[in-house]
């Protein structure tokens, strides 16, 4: 035992308390010849201990994305930085740091030392990891002072830093279960609550299984970590569908909906974007390919126009201090076919930096040159540009400190299904400002001033926009709304039939003039008084030609504000995912709103 004590550093003497419980638990499984099985760690005490030596730090830093990593590699650089520079905070440890002008807020960047962080690498992972090969934004390797450089505005972590008083009072994260394995590892089961799994009744869970290798010096370090999403299942009570069960375990992967019987699913990893093709008729689901990322600074959208699936890809210069410099990206657009997983490019204006929509007849483009300029319609057959005038950001004077949340522009847009209009959104800080329907032959356009909280979520239909949460100056309520194209003008929709909280979908290029809703049946039921957890949810229907709501008939029981994607498709299939987090529970409703 006084060798132990000899072999424990300064930095490690609080948890002394934990490693000598640790000895006693593992002699005792060992000799009672049940080393193979977990033996759990129960003790409040141990636990608190644990948590605060090796689990308080990670929300913040190497748990933030709440992914998997085998490999130190796998994180991000400037997470992984982040995680080591609050544990030299704990340790009062700042030598090789400029932390003492960063508390001092005369220092844009952290600096410290590579050879600094490497020790502290070494005390708190397995595996090792070469600090000078970083180059990533906000976080690089600076050869000349041979440290590595942490941009202020991409920091993470808090400063200084924050302890949590228990392991199990973090706000929605929590230390569930500490085992001892076999080999001397510790298995940490990490939960992480995801409003968006959650019901009133039960809170729906990430959860991240952290492995520490107990070393001989009783210290512990980090091996990897393992995600498992476990979302409350919704499902349905009655009506007519069709349930697609070979669409599963697909946590880490999205859906536009199907296209005819084919849902294409895709997904990110380290490799690019993996392309699968589900088909509901015959029930199977294949990998397509997997189309490598043309730069790790980049981020890409996939739509849905007419049947064809469209990738658009921007990437990004790093600026001298190595952040992203997104004045000035690179944009792509390519086709994805289906038949094959491959790509087919698109040629489109070299100085395109912003893709906001592509005709249904993929006819014409809408994008900007310039992120601070003017919207612009490119003509694929003509190779024609046109500039739609009085549509660039409107910038705030530089002696105008909250001039930012006052300003109203323009940031997105889309093409009518008669590809003869364009509608504007027009936005302001945290609300939608109104909308503009510009008429593309005559180049002439009408605004709409209609203030919505949080843009309003609008949903595009061959007869005009539906419009929800207009603001009417009543912070309990809202109202709802729908722009006529062929009237031009703005009706108010029957308050009564749009309960405060419901669902509604995205429909393709207003292709189709339905737009399906998941609607509560008791609406005071699903908002508070359901002690089950559950609400019974009914799939109706808006006609955006009659401007009613249809019942279809199909009830679901699902947790109250689960996310759920539905998409309607021209054909008049309606298509519902069980979550915009995992593909699980995928449903076809045939033709709902024709009976």
């Amino acid at each position: 035992m006084a060798l132990l004590l000899k072999k424990v550093n300064f930095y490690m003497k609080k948890f002394l308390l934990l490693l000598l419980s640790l000895c006693f638990i593992l002699t005792a499984c060992q000799s009672s010849g049940g080393g193979k099985a977990p033996k759990e760690i129960k003790d409040p005490k141990i636990l608190s201990q644990f948590w605060e030596d090796y689990i308080d730090d990670c929300p913040f830093t190497i748990s933030s994305s709440f992914s998997s990593w085998d490999d130190p590699s796998e994180i991000e650089p400037l997470a992984l930085c982040n995680y080591l520079f609050l544990k030299m905070q704990r340790n009062s440890d700042m030598k090789d740091t400029n932390f003492d002008e960063l508390v001092n807020n005369n220092a844009d960047v952290i600096w410290i030392k590579a050879d600094k962080l490497s020790k502290y690498h070494r005390m708190y992972f397995t595996k090792d990891f070469n600090y000078r090969t970083i180059n990533s934004a906000g976080c690089y390797y600076d050869e000349k002072s041979d440290s590595v450089v942490l941009s202020t505005a991409y920091l993470i972590a808090q400063l200084p830093a924050v302890t949590y008083d228990s392991f199990d009072e973090y706000p929605n994260f929590s230390l569930e279960k500490l085992e001892i394995l076999p080999d001397n590892i510790l298995k940490a089961t990490v939960a992480s609550v995801d409003f968006r799994l959650s019901s009133q009744k039960e809170k729906g869970k990430i959860y991240q299984y952290m492995y520490f290798e107990l070393s001989e010096d009783e210290t512990c370090r980090h091996i990897s970590a393992q995600v498992d999403i476990k979302p409350l299942k919704g499902s349905f009570i009655k009506g007519n569908f069709k349930k697609l069960p070979f669409i599963k375990d697909l946590d880490k992967y999205t859906s536009i909906g199907p296209i005819g019987s084919i849902v294409p699913l895709f997904g990110y990893n380290n490799d690019g974007l993996t392309v699968l093709k589900a088909d509901i008729e015959k029930g199977t689901i294949e990998q397509l390919s997997t189309i490598p990322l043309r730069s790790e600074h980049s981020e890409s959208n996939i739509i849905l126009r007419s049947g064809r699936v469209l990738l658009i890809e921007t990437t990004y210069e790093l600026a001298d201090d190595k952040t992203i410099n997104t004045q000035k990206p690179n944009v792509y657009l390519s086709e994805i076919l289906l038949n094959d997983g491959s790509v087919r490019e698109i040629e489109i204006p070299k100085d395109c930096s912003y893709i906001a929509d592509i005709s249904g007849d993929f006819g014409k483009m809408l994008y900007k040159e310039r992120m601070d300029g003017d919207f612009c319609i490119y003509d694929f057959n003509e190779k024609k540009t046109t500039v739609i005038e009085d549509t660039a950001p409107i910038l705030p004077k530089e002696d105008d400190p909250n001039g930012l949340f006052a300003i109203e522009t323009f940031g997105h847009g889309q093409f009518t299904a008669d590809k003869e209009k364009l509608v504007l959104y027009k936005f302001g800080y945290e609300w939608g400002a109104g909308y503009t329907i510009y008429d593309i032959l005559s180049k002439s356009s009408v605004y709409y001033p209609v203030k919505t909280i949080w843009g309003g979520f609008p949903i595009m239909t061959p007869y005009g926009l539906y419009i929800g949460e207009i603001d009417d100056g009543d912070e309990n309520s809202y109202k709802h709304g729908f722009l006529s194209f062929k009237e031009g003008s703005l009706k108010e929709l029957p308050t009564v039939n749009f309960p405060e909280n419901f669902r509604y979908s995205y429909v393709p290029n207003g292709e189709s003039r339905y737009i399906p809703m998941l609607m509560p049946i008791n609406q005071e039921d699903y908002l508070s008084k359901n002690p089950s957890g559950l609400s019974e949810m009914a799939l109706a229907v808006f006609d955006s030609q009659s401007l009613s709501i249809k019942d279809t008939g199909v009830r679901l029981n699902r947790p109250p504000f689960y996310p759920c994607i539905i998409y309607t498709l021209p054909d008049g299939n309606v298509y519902i995912s069980d979550s915009e987090i995992s593909t699980e529970n995928a449903f076809l409703v045939e033709n709902p709103f024709i009976k």
